[in-house]
């Protein structure tokens, strides 16, 4: 059984891990829909113009695609980070469970001879 610290750390990092991925999501969401209004606001320009602004909206799109792959990236580590959290304690459990067995079979049993 797990200690109520631990518990509510727990709930802690999984309303993290919720906030961040809604929070990602909206920023893709968000990056996707300037990138629908730039597509269709260069159809107005033309000449030097269009040329300009579709080599703006170019980068735009080069620097948005990285943005997503790091949002991506993070999301992973957030994960593995609150797995490696919840897991971590089931891990000392079995350590220490261990080291218990190991205490009853060794030192009790020279304790009382």
């Amino acid at each position: 059984m797990t200690g109520t610290g631990y518990q509510a750390d727990a709930a802690a990092m999984a309303r993290a891990v919720q906030g961040f991925e809604e929070t990602a999501s909206n920023a893709k969401t968000t990056m996707a829909s300037l990138e629908s209004e730039l597509t269709q606001t260069l159809h107005n320009y033309k000449g030097d113009q269009a040329v300009a602004f579709w080599d703006l909206q170019r980068r735009l799109q080069e620097k948005m695609t990285i943005a997503v792959n790091e949002l991506n990236t993070m999301s992973r580590l957030v994960h593995e980070s609150n797995r490696n959290y919840n897991s971590g304690d089931e891990q000392v459990r079995e350590s220490l469970t261990g080291v218990s067995g190991t205490v009853d079979q060794t030192v009790i049993h020279r304790l009382n001879p």
